[in-house]
């Protein structure tokens, strides 16, 4: 019975820092696994939304892979507007983790170090990454006016999540 416990603590804990990544990070798919995997209502519909998409968008492209019917009959089931949207949006996503590496790295971003190169950090997140706010324990907070940890943090998060998308830079 100890172990059973442990364990569920330990899954739980895996989700919490899941979803407090995914929101940091933007990262719909994600953070529909941990809301899901925790088994609570997401507070932020928005971003869960986008993760159902993602996630769709994932399905219908193994579904999809290997088709040997014509555009026409892909047309008829209604998916190939979507389908060209989402390819668009992951493919600009894959390009911006790119930008944000070779940043990090141009501007030599100790990564590791929390409170190190805030406003470097900062800096590359406003522009390379094109966010406005980030989010954390208090809620969404205008990036400009974030301090200290939540800078640092949402960018090793927003780091780990390019490596992951770009293990080869």
């Amino acid at each position: 019975m100890g172990k059973e416990k442990y364990s569920m603590e330990k899954e739980i804990a895996k989700y919490e820092k899941m979803k407090t990544s995914a929101v940091a990070i933007q990262d719909g798919s994600s953070y529909v696994k941990a809301c899901d995997g925790l088994g609570i209502e997401p507070e932020f519909d928005d971003l869960y939304e986008q993760g159902l998409a993602e996630m769709q968008y994932v399905e219908l492209n193994s579904e999809t892979e290997g088709f040997s019917g014509g555009l026409e009959d892909l047309a008829d089931s209604g998916n190939v507007t979507k389908t060209a949207k989402k390819t668009r949006k992951i493919s600009k996503n894959h390009q911006k983790y790119a930008s944000f590496i070779r940043a990090t790295k141009a501007a030599g971003v100790d990564v590791d170090r929390t409170m190190n190169d805030l406003r470097e950090k900062k800096r590359i997140l406003i522009e390379v990454m094109g966010y406005k706010n980030l989010m954390g324990r208090g809620g969404r907070v205008n990036i400009l006016e974030a301090k200290g940890s939540r800078i640092g943090e949402a960018y090793r998060a927003c780091y780990d999540q390019a490596r992951q998308n770009h293990p080869d830079l």
